[in-house]
């Protein structure tokens, strides 16, 4: 039996009981896609099951409202025998600020097509997180390479005081109260990575509460 015919029968086994069972639909597929690349020589993820930001949606059929911010320009010049070569990369950042959002690093010669490389590497790369009012549950602090990222919580009606890039993570989110602050690198690219690993591997107060056993309300 070729791969193709096999990876086709555990497709559509697979479809029959997505609403039954998705985890074992999944795992299903995951097999039978193991299994073709095996015979191929690759590992191949079914077309099916493609990331959330691929399709621009996140839970069923809800459409999501992306809106994309520019965070930074960089031009890198190359002198060759021919004259001088110019290539653009553009760091962008989509969200519905509603708690969905991402982020992109896209190159190319010119600067539309650098910035449309990188918007669809956002909405591939979405990730999304609940909301718990208007800013942060906690104080947190993110390191990712040589950059420190500082976040911390703020009374409502404050607003977000950060740098421009930071401002750009959190309204991202939907975050409207929070303070930030980046210690050494100024990278912006490395402020990104870290402002989104913190945000996103962030507990939630009921995480934290079933952890240590306490009840909500009993939450410090």
């Amino acid at each position: 039996m070729s791969a193709t015919s096999i990876l086709r029968r555990f497709t559509s086994t697979s479809l029959s009981l997505w609403e039954s069972s998705p985890l074992s639909a999944l795992s299903l597929v995951r097999c039978a896609s193991t299994a073709t690349g095996q015979q191929s020589g690759g590992y191949r993820r079914p077309s099916i099951f493609r990331p959330a930001g691929s399709c621009g949606t996140i839970e069923g059929n809800e459409e999501l409202t992306l809106k994309s911010t520019v965070v930074d320009v960089h031009q890198t010049v190359k002198v060759t025998k021919g004259g001088k070569v110019r290539k653009f990369s553009v760091l962008v950042l989509t969200g519905n600020g509603n708690g969905v959002a991402g982020y992109g690093l896209g190159k190319g010669e010119d600067v539309p097509s650098a910035k449309q490389k990188a918007e669809q590497q956002a909405r591939r790369s979405l990730r999304a997180l609940k909301l718990d009012g208007c800013t942060l549950p906690y104080d947190m602090r993110e390191k990712f390479g040589q950059t420190d990222v500082l976040l911390r919580a703020a009374n409502p009606g404050a607003g977000i005081r950060t740098n421009p890039v930071l401002r750009a993570v959190l309204q991202s989110f939907g975050y409207k109260d929070a303070v930030g602050k980046c210690f050494g690198s100024r990278n912006k690219l490395n402020q990104v990575k870290a402002a989104f690993n913190a945000i996103t591997q962030a507990d939630t107060v009921e995480e934290v509460a079933l952890r240590r056993g306490q009840k909500v309300v009993e939450v410090n």
